[in-house]
């Protein structure tokens, strides 16, 4: 690959890390830095030359740093449907071992719901004036499947 598909990729790999946290101008500013390559007969961009890269973490790290003295993190109010959709997703990962797919599906189906108006901006989980995950996940398993807690309860 040329220079400029590897920077394309890795913008394209930033972006697909980073659109659902950091802000575009972070996102831009980290991409730049990272992304400058050298000037040997073999150009490599910097990124290529750590001796390790996790884009995530890096990520993490440059947002906590915030030598640009930026606003590096999405408000919630930024974020699309989509977005948030996808973040209440994510926080459901680490259940999935205790309460399964099926239960965690219909759970996710139903709080991830938008709200019932022409341009909604909120999530049904959103609207709910006291939100515990972990007591609103039980509760669900509970209510939903009868033998869970046989199950579980060993």
């Amino acid at each position: 690959m040329t220079l400029e598909q590897r920077e394309i990729a890795f913008r394209k790999e930033v972006q697909e890390v980073g659109g659902f946290i950091y802000t575009k101008q972070m996102m831009e500013n980290f991409s730049g830095f990272w992304s400058e390559p050298d000037r040997g007969k073999k150009p490599k961009m910097r990124f290529e030359k750590e001796p390790t890269w996790d884009t995530k973490r890096r990520l993490g790290t440059w947002a906590r740093n915030n030598f640009d003295n930026i606003r590096c993190f999405l408000t919630d109010g930024e974020k699309s449907i989509a977005q948030k959709r996808h973040a209440f997703a994510v926080c459901l990962e680490p259940y999935l071992e205790k309460y399964g797919k099926t239960i965690l599906n219909a759970f996710y189906l139903y709080w991830s719901q938008p709200e019932n108006k022409k341009n909604p901006e909120n999530l049904r989980w959103e609207e709910q004036e006291f939100w515990s995950l972990e007591v609103r996940l039980s509760q669900w398993a509970e209510r939903t499947s009868p033998d869970f807690n046989l199950k579980h309860s060993k």
